[in-house]
């Protein structure tokens, strides 16, 4: 898409539809599943991680559907599909440790962006534990390597290395020799210079809003090709670019007012506090 009204009408009318007609699968289902897990009627835990992933989904369209009918950030929907998120991969992180041949996970593409959203909620702790497993994931039978693309796969992976102090051991992981855009706001991530990460913003708000699209094409033998951000869930919440802030921010880097529309929304803003982590 073009334009932040083409990325704001898109995303109204998705998660209006999916907030209303997908409730019983993603919301009403997965509580029932809880239910009867903890009164042991479930065979397999399997089961419970994959329902996390829609209470997660869920929560995460109530996020943004809320917020355009609102113009107000409820971060406390962010905050449960952040915490459903990280909890169905932790779940499948442990029943892989047990069984062999398990090596369900969440998408490492929707994965990275739970880590960012928990970078925004101010869960310091919660993102360390999370960042070193999928680090972890990556190397192992769940991610098996991980893919080229998405690059900002590999950009917010990158960035939490850079936060944590820690280098990533690249032998067994699939990311490009260039991450292009990206690799400048990651040679430039903890420069003072107001003017460079203003700049740098300005390219990554202009390349998400360019590259935010559902539509996937096929050419003549079939290859598939899509643009960088394939979920409408991320088409006005571009939490790469808040990862960048994020760690930035961890390091009290001289922050950066932005004058993008982007990242003017509210849903795109710091919480003034530390937002509670669900119980």
């Amino acid at each position: 898409m073009n334009t932040l009204s083409d990325l704001l009408s898109y995303t109204h009318e998705k998660k209006k539809y999916q907030v209303s007609e997908l409730e019983k699968s993603h919301y009403l289902r997965p509580n029932e599943v809880f239910i009867d897990f903890l009164n042991n009627k479930l065979s397999t835990k399997s089961t419970v991680a994959l329902n996390m992933e829609y209470l997660s989904s869920w929560y995460l369209w109530k996020y943004l559907n809320d917020f355009i009918e609102s113009k107000e950030a409820n971060y406390s929907f962010l905050a449960q599909s952040t915490y459903w998120g990280f909890h169905g991969n932790l779940l499948n992180f442990l029943i892989g440790q047990i069984a062999p041949k398990y090596d369900s996970c969440v998408l490492l593409r929707t994965a990275v962006m739970h880590l960012a959203q928990m970078m925004l909620l101010g869960w310091d702790d919660q993102s360390i534990r999370y960042g070193n497993m999928l680090i972890e994931m990556l190397n192992g039978k769940y991610y098996k390597g991980g893919q080229n693309k998405p690059l900002y796969i590999w950009f917010i992976i990158e960035l939490f290395c850079k936060w944590q102090k820690i280098s990533l051991d690249k032998s067994n992981i699939n990311i490009p020799d260039n991450l292009n855009i990206y690799q400048l706001a990651l040679n430039n991530w903890d420069s003072n210079d107001v003017n460079v990460i203003q700049k740098i913003i300005s390219d990554l708000v202009e390349f998400h809003i360019k590259n935010s699209d559902e539509y996937v094409t096929m050419d003549e033998y079939g290859n598939e090709s899509s643009a960088e951000f394939v979920s409408s869930d991320y088409f006005i919440f571009p939490a790469e670019i808040i990862m960048y802030l994020s760690v930035r921010k961890r390091f009290k880097m001289q922050e950066v007012n932005s004058d993008s529309a982007l990242m003017s929304l509210s849903i795109n803003h710091f919480p003034r506090y530390v937002v509670v982590i669900p119980r």
